[in-house]
């Protein structure tokens, strides 16, 4: 989606297009992680692996989302076009509810049919409100695109908390209301085109992302491991994201100036590796269960940040959303099922074979982590594209086509250099819509007609930046 589409008309002010939308309207992409939360519990309570093998559900759930996420990525990527409309997103919160529904379905009949289109469904759903979800949070200013997911992940887990307290009846209610709610927030939150038109400014082509690509399947591989290992029972994932998200959301918010975003990365891996050693230690983790705890504090806590990083170089370098979080969402699904398969069988065969095969497996899973975490997070990824190169294809002296990096003078988006000065000098969000709309050149008068505020208020605002900035006029 572009920023002209996903900006209402009413806060469209020239060049600074400040996207003013109330953040709390974004926390709908948190109900929609709360209902992709929920279904496990449902799946349990109606005992579907009774119908089928767990784990070939769980590869079939798998790679049906993965070819969904890459096949968008593709099509965006080859046409430029824009895939959703208001029908598109109908489509996609109808998908979502008719999965309990099928499910119960499924376990009536004792159908397998039923349990496989509740399978395509839930895929099919989850594919499309995560993509545009996305879109939409990514099109923000970083302070407020960062507190939608650091706030999303913790309102996901207090409702998923929340829902388990109140029973069965509830769960289904749940499962049926939250992707309508979500859909109907997301609907709210960006003015969705009528047509799958898109104006693009020039013909860019992404190359795959290929480093946080090895980071999120090196990071899914010791999540599902440690996870899987001794089953699934007591897994605490739902409290390790409220954790994770609770803490980074109070530094997001209180301290977004001097909040220092590769931390989370570092910190992370540190906090991975010391889970998967837990893992192995015997008597410890079964007593306590904090290496489990651990690592999904740091799976999680890992997951924002790299959230973070893309929805950065979509708002920095104008890359588009659906490739960038499309191919990297892909990578984190292929490796859901083969972590859980290999975290289970280790397990097992350790109880059967001489030598300490847990030791080996942790031990080589942590050599991996470490080695990886230095060397893909050495540069700084806020002062490059992580990676993420962008080539035109243009004709050189003999006329021979060939790729050219493109060097895209971010510095002069207006709304970019606010943003950072805003986060430099610790201003409010209306303080950075103020300035962005002041260096553009905008009078008092149309300042007050964009943010719907009244004259001594911004004169307050004013102040404020005049204070904070060190500056004594508009020049």
């Amino acid at each position: 989606m572009s920023d002209e589409q996903a900006t209402p008309p009413t806060r469209r002010v020239g060049h600074a297009q400040t996207l003013d939308l109330f953040p709390v309207r974004l926390l709908g992409f948190g109900l929609f992680m709360a209902w992709a939360a929920l279904t496990t519990p449902l799946e349990q309570n109606l005992d579907i692996a009774s119908l089928s093998s767990p784990l070939a559900r769980l590869f079939l759930l798998s790679a049906i989302c993965a070819l969904g996420y890459i096949v968008i990525a593709w099509f965006v990527h080859a046409t430029g076009r824009n895939l959703w409309t208001n029908k598109v997103l109908i489509a996609c919160c109808t998908c979502c509810a008719a999965f309990p529904l099928l499910e119960h379905a499924a376990i009536f009949t004792s159908l397998f049919a039923f349990d496989l289109c509740a399978i395509v469904v839930h895929s099919l759903g989850t594919v499309g409100l995560f993509l545009m979800w996305n879109v939409q949070i990514a099109a923000h200013r970083p302070k407020t695109a960062w507190t939608a997911y650091a706030g999303s992940m913790a309102l996901a887990s207090c409702v998923y908390f929340l829902v388990g307290a109140l029973g069965d009846t509830v769960l289904l209610i749940a499962l049926l209301a939250l992707p309508a709610l979500s859909g109907i927030l997301l609907s709210l939150s960006a003015r969705l085109p009528k047509d799958g038109t898109d104006d693009t400014e020039e013909e860019t082509e992404w190359k795959i992302p290929w480093r946080p690509i090895i980071m999120i399947l090196v990071f899914a591989f010791a999540f599902g491991f440690v996870a899987h290992y001794e089953g699934n029972a007591r897994v605490p994932v739902q409290l390790g994201r409220l954790v994770a998200s609770g803490i980074i959301l109070v530094c997001v918010t209180a301290l977004f100036s001097r909040f220092e975003e590769n931390t989370i990365a570092k910190v992370s891996s540190i906090c991975m590796i010391a889970a998967l050693l837990l893992c192995g230690t015997e008597g410890f983790n079964d007593a306590f269960g904090l290496g489990k705890l651990l690592a999904s504090v740091a799976y999680y806590a890992f997951m924002l940040y790299v959230f973070f990083a893309l929805s950065m170089i979509c708002f920095k370098y104008k890359a588009r959303v659906e490739w960038l979080f499309g191919i990297v969402q892909a990578a984190y699904v292929i490796m859901t099922a083969p972590s859980a398969l290999f975290g289970a069988w280790v397990k097992d065969a350790s109880a059967y074979v001489a030598f300490p095969l847990v030791g080996i497996a942790v031990n080589t899973t942590v050599v991996l982590m470490a080695g990886l975490s230095m060397f893909l997070l050495m540069s700084g990824t806020f002062t490059s594209t992580w990676g993420i190169k962008a080539l035109r294809k243009v004709s050189n002296d003999e006329g021979v086509q060939v790729e050219q990096p493109i060097a895209r003078d971010y510095l002069k988006d207006r709304v970019y250099c606010c943003a950072m000065i805003a986060r430099q000098y610790g201003l409010t969000h209306r303080e950075e819509e103020v300035l962005s709309l002041l260096v553009d050149n905008k009078s008092f008068v149309e300042i007050e007609s964009a943010l719907y505020i009244a004259h001594g208020t911004l004169r307050v605002h004013v102040q404020h930046l005049y204070a904070k900035l060190d500056a004594h006029s508009s020049e």
